[in-house]
This record gives C-alpha cells, sequence and structure tokens, in this order.
C-alpha cells in the first residue's frame, strides 16, 4: 500500500516496487529497489531521497506516495517471491 506524504520523515525507507524490461525482449518483470529519505519539504511537498544506494534526488509528493512501507503486503508479497514475474527472476519455468 502507497505511502501518504504526512507520514514519510527523515530516515525513513520504503520501497520502490514496478515493472521492468528483463534484457533485450519484450518480457516485463516486477523489482524491488529500496529508497532512503534523506530530507522532507513540507512547504514544497517534496523530499531528497536515496535511490538504490545511488546519488540523492528530489522526488515529488506524486512520486512518494506511490512508494510503500516496508511493513506493506505488496513488499512481503515480492520479497517471499510471490509476484507477477518472479519465474523470471527466480529461473523457474
Amino acid at each position: 500500500m502507497a505511502i501518504k506524504f504526512e507520514k514519510i520523515k527523515p530516515g525513513m525507507r520504503l520501497a520502490d516496487i514496478h515493472k521492468y524490461g528483463v534484457g533485450n525482449t519484450t518480457v516485463r518483470a516486477e523489482g524491488l529497489w529500496w529508497v532512503d529519505v534523506i530530507s522532507v519539504d513540507a512547504e514544497k511537498r517534496t523530499a531528497v531521497v536515496r535511490w538504490n544506494g545511488n546519488r540523492e534526488e528530489t522526488y515529488s509528493e506524486r512520486e512518494l506516495t506511490r512508494l510503500c512501507v516496508k511493513d506493506s503486503v505488496k513488499v512481503k508479497r515480492h520479497e517471499a517471491g510471490d509476484y507477477e514475474g518472479s519465474w523470471l527472476v527466480r529461473g523457474r519455468r
């Protein structure tokens, strides 16, 4: 489940779950990446985040509310391997 902007605090670790292309094919898989919140600007409704350990970026409220909290059902399903495209990542056929 997505998080509301008002609940986002510096130091939080959120999950970015979205589909991506697998290799040079039209096949799609679902991936999970961690987003660390560095600072939050409530006035501008933005936050400085570090996505998957990369350089810091500024996310708008729209981008932030698409992220999931660590304990959400969607994250737990993904970590358990029960998601669309999981057979691609695990190598099952």
